[in-house]
């Protein structure tokens, strides 16, 4: 005769309160080790099945579009809204468009701080 196997939970929820063993507890499987074990097996079978939907997701049409954030939107429609924003983000690479930067004109031999102590000096800088 086979061994019998921890029953799983077909729809199991994640629960992290699992029961710590006692030393004072009877060493009995069914009363006393299997409850805890099922329990644990229960946890990863949860998450096995949560990462199992998220590869069909990400593997299926749309790819990582179909991800929905924490907030409910999927992330194809957080990356619309973005590219739909002020800034007018480059369709492709979602990044600010170079036409859009300030001219980076900065003195590369670090005469920021001498130009900070001069404005901190200037008693006007600070009126508004």
């Amino acid at each position: 005769m086979a061994d019998p196997i921890y029953p799983l939970e077909a729809n199991p929820q994640y629960d992290e309160n699992i029961r710590a063993l006692q030393d004072t507890d009877p060493a009995r499987a069914t009363t006393g080790l299997n409850p805890v074990f099922t329990k644990a097996l229960n946890n990863t079978h949860r998450v096995r099945k949560d990462l199992d939907a998220l590869k069909k997701s990400v593997e299926g049409p749309g790819g990582a579009a179909n991800i929905t954030l924490a907030n409910g939107t999927t992330v194809e429609k957080a990356i619309t809204d973005l590219d739909a924003g002020k800034a007018g983000l480059d369709p492709v690479t979602h990044k600010v468009k170079p036409e859009q930067l300030p001219p980076m004109d900065y003195d590369p031999t670090g005469t920021a701080a001498g130009l900070l102590t001069t404005h901190d000096g200037n008693g006007s800088a600070h009126n508004d």
